[in-house]
């Protein structure tokens, strides 16, 4: 887990410090991540420089929301928020804004020299305004592929040439991740798809070679064999991690997206009937119903929800907060990446409330229960953190190979 914020600067640290962590143990940020992905125009949401300006500096001076998480396929955020930054004279709320962008290639880029790497950090570099970033996270579409692990040491040496201040990757399952902090690189972070329905970062297992070396992988392989042979019904499992448990063993912090299920873990649609996919206006809205579809049915969500609602009405809370506390509850969990509607500040002051919120041991066993009664688990439903993105790579070179009915 991320270390607490104990003594951090509060100039614009405007909520309690249980809110704020040191990333990578010096960079403070807030529990409660803005994610701008909203922002990229395909969410039914269309803003304006200027108000996303004004909200920008609203979240930070008014509301203690100092973080934000980026990426170059988010519209024109990046550019946008370097804009904000250059106008603020204060150092102490400069300091104060962190953000995360992503590091990514196309699916079918072949090459990864340094001078590659360099180009991208440098191009984000140029449309923050800024000579650092805080947090290079490295998206990279097939785990599969090792290819990744020239990216990450090239991203090391823009950092050590000061270009970068942390590294960190996003969807990686416990393979991939073991792999990567076996490379030496330092590994901050790791941003995954996190929900109650969505909970194969605690539940897919894996096989991994931990970078502890060989005589912790043979300590491991070997307790698991007493394991086996005090259950037989094991079947002579192979040693194996939760990408959970990968991320307690090697300081690695889990950033969540996805908590609120693009909104439908929400009072929203509490006893509501099953929405026409016809209407949806938002590519989260769409993306998130094939998540519930994989998980159960709409009956079993209704279920779920009553639960989720049972224990929000305990605690005056409501649906969301509980969803989104059940997620920073989680082991490794540093932040809950939560999508904002730049402009809109409805729920800026009520999503404080997460961070006073306490679940008790038996509200946790009830949701998690009506969670496993209800539907499946999705580790087993499709696959490992992120093995959504290596068939998106599959569907476009499929796309590519097929023949052009262009004359």
């Amino acid at each position: 887990m991320a270390e607490a914020a104990a003594d951090m600067p509060m100039d614009f640290l405007l909520y309690p410090e249980k809110a704020y962590y040191l990333l990578g143990g010096e960079m403070p940020v807030c529990r409660l991540v803005t994610g701008t992905w909203q922002v990229d125009g395909r969410h039914g949401y269309h803003p304006l420089f200027l108000d996303v300006k004004a909200a920008a500096r609203a979240m930070v001076r008014e509301h203690g929301y100092t973080t934000f998480d980026v990426a170059p396929f988010y519209g024109q955020i990046e550019r946008w928020l370097g804009e904000v930054r250059m106008k603020i004279e204060d150092p102490a709320e400069l300091d104060a804004y962190k953000i995360f962008t992503k590091i990514s290639f196309p699916p079918t880029q072949n090459e990864f020299r340094l001078q590659d790497v360099e180009a991208v950090v440098d191009a984000a570099l140029s449309r923050m305004r800024a000579s650092r970033l805080d947090l290079a996270q490295l998206h990279w579409w097939d785990q599969e592929d090792p290819r990744f692990l020239d990216v990450l040491h090239h991203l090391h040496r823009l950092q050590e040439k000061g270009k970068v201040r942390h590294i960190g990757v996003t969807n990686f399952g416990a393979q991939a991740l073991a792999r990567a902090l076996e490379s030496g690189v330092r590994i901050v972070s790791n941003q995954v798809q996190f929900s109650l329905l969505d909970r194969r970062a605690r539940t897919a297992r894996s096989p991994v070679g931990l970078p502890g070396g060989r005589e912790e992988e043979e300590a491991l392989a070997e307790e698991d064999r007493q394991k086996d042979a005090d259950d037989p019904s094991r079947g002579g499992s192979l040693p194996s991690r939760s990408l959970v448990e990968v991320c307690q063993e090697h300081g690695v912090t889990l950033l969540c997206y996805g908590c609120l299920m693009g909104g439908f873990l929400t009072d929203r649609w509490v006893g509501a009937p099953a929405p026409d996919p016809r209407a949806f206006s938002s590519t989260s809205e769409e993306k998130y119903w094939e998540v519930l579809r994989a998980w159960g049915s709409w009956e079993a969500f209704q279920g779920l929800l009553a639960e989720v609602r049972a224990v929000a009405r305990k605690h005056r809370s409501c649906v969301a907060h509980v969803a989104l506390r059940w997620v920073l509850d989680q082991p490794a969990v540093g932040s809950v990446v939560v999508g904002t509607r730049l402009g809109y500040v409805e729920h800026l002051d009520a999503n404080k409330e997460v961070l006073k919120l306490e679940l008790t041991a038996q509200d946790v066993e009830n949701l998690e229960r009506a969670v496993r009664e209800g539907g499946r688990d999705l580790a087993e439903a499709v696959g490992d953190v992120g093995v959504e993105y290596k068939r998106a790579v599959m569907e476009v070179e499929e796309s590519q190979a097929r023949p052009s009915d262009r004359k």
